[in-house]
This record gives C-alpha cells, structure tokens and sequence, in this order.
C-alpha cells in the first residue's frame, strides 16, 4: 500500500489551526482523517512563527548562515591558537 503524501500547503494548514485556533491533536485528526502521530510529527518538523507564521524558507537560510559562521568561528580560534603559542 502507498503511503499518502501531503501538500507542503495543506499541512500549513492544519498546523496553523493546531496554534491559533487550539484545536487538539484529536480533534484535528478526525476532521482531515490524519493520524495523530503524523500531525505531531508535522508541528515538530515545520517551523512556524506566531508573527511570521512558517519560516521554513527562513528558518533553512539561517542555518546555512549559522554553518558560515560556525566554520569562521573555528578558523579564527585556530589563528588565535596558532599567535598565542609563539
């Protein structure tokens, strides 16, 4: 059996309702015919912001940023290391 997908859209809307309207897991699952575990694993899984609501686009922006800065961090200290020991 085929495992069903889900459009990116869709599953913005029902996790848009689980935090502005408060509907439960339970609730939510027997309206669209999902299971639980799938809407939870969508919560967990797409950032979503109370101002800005998803932020996926953003939210992978900032990592690719962060990695940046991460490898900078690192060269920087090996300099440091490297002066502070001559």
């Amino acid at each position: 059996m085929k495992r069903k997908t889900y459009p990116l859209e869709f599953k913005k809307k029902v996790i848009d309702e689980w935090y502005t309207k408060g509907k439960s897991l339970k609730v939510l699952s027997d309206e669209y015919g999902i299971a639980k575990a799938t809407i939870n694993y969508w919560i967990k899984s797409i950032p979503y912001d109370k101002d800005n609501n998803f932020t996926l686009n953003n939210h992978k922006i900032l990592l690719k940023r962060l990695k940046e800065v991460e490898k900078e961090n690192f060269k920087l200290k090996t300099i440091i290391s490297m002066l502070t020991m001559q």
